[in-house]
């Protein structure tokens, strides 16, 4: 098992025109969240930025270490930026056991929106989405993106500031599997400054969730407006997400799905 999962979330905002399509393709917007990281590893990313680029993720979140992504074997398969905080899970089965966070802040993959046109973006996410997804599903996916679709696509990936994944780690090695849709994840920094926002877990090939994505936009877009009209985004998640990645202080977490919360802190 790799230290670090491929993004296999396959859902986007599409207009109202299409509502039966977003129901069926789940909470809408974190179709974007995998196009913007791609199929590809977050390591094969980091490594494909510029020297600039990558100094100034460096700078910019000093909680986040660049560290080696490895396989089953330990040999080096490339480079992240990533937290590993150790805090405590409770539920109705235990209480306070021993917990361990893997955080991950994922750079953009600018491959998709540097794309010329509607067909040059269907072969790209083809290309990407085979490996996580059968053929038919992939057809299926594609058929509701039309060119204006396509369009406003492009504009939400550009206005992605980035996107951090929580993978929650049971007794510090088993995986949470969640069964529950929803949940909330709230935070309070060093300065004791507190935000909370809610979030919607997805599955993808009938799998359930593994981790948890926050995503950070940049401006308040029409699209934007539309996600959160459709109760599929939460304007905070973009709040959280500045606070982790501008912090030069601790921050304690607190995110609750079902019956289960999960405490850890940041640093």
């Amino acid at each position: 098992m790799k230290h670090l999962k491929t993004y296999e979330n396959y859902e986007y905002q599409i207009n109202e025109g299409f509502v039966d399509a977003l129901k069926k393709m789940a909470a809408i917007g974190l179709l974007t969240t995998s196009m913007l990281m791609g199929n590809s590893s977050l390591a094969q990313q980091y490594n494909e930025l510029d020297t600039k680029s990558k100094t100034e993720i460096t700078d910019k979140v000093k909680m986040f270490q660049k560290t080696d992504l490895v396989d089953e074997f330990g040999d080096k398969l490339g480079e992240v930026q990533k937290n590993v905080a150790f805090g405590t899970f409770s539920n109705t089965a235990t209480n306070e056991s021993k917990l361990r966070v893997n955080t991950i802040l994922a750079v953009v993959n600018s491959d998709l929106y540097n794309c010329k046109s509607l067909d040059e973006y269907k072969k790209i996410v083809t290309e990407q989405c085979k490996k996580n997804m059968s053929e038919k599903d992939i057809r299926e996916m594609l058929k509701y993106i039309n060119e204006s679709i396509y369009q406003t696509i492009i504009q939400d990936m550009k206005n992605r500031n980035g996107v951090i994944e929580f993978e929650l780690l049971e007794y510090e090695y088993h995986p949470v599997n969640f069964i529950e849709k929803n949940g909330t994840i709230s935070i309070k920094t060093e300065e004791g400054k507190k935000i909370s926002a809610t979030f919607t877990l997805t599955n993808n090939q009938n799998k359930n969730s593994t981790s948890i994505i926050l995503s950070g936009y940049r401006e308040m877009t029409s699209g934007v407006k539309n996600l959160i009209k459709y109760g599929s985004y939460d304007w905070s998640q973009t709040e959280i997400y500045n606070e982790i990645a501008n912090s030069k202080g601790e921050i304690k977490v607190v995110i609750s799905v079902g019956t289960s919360t999960y405490k850890f802190t940041l640093k």
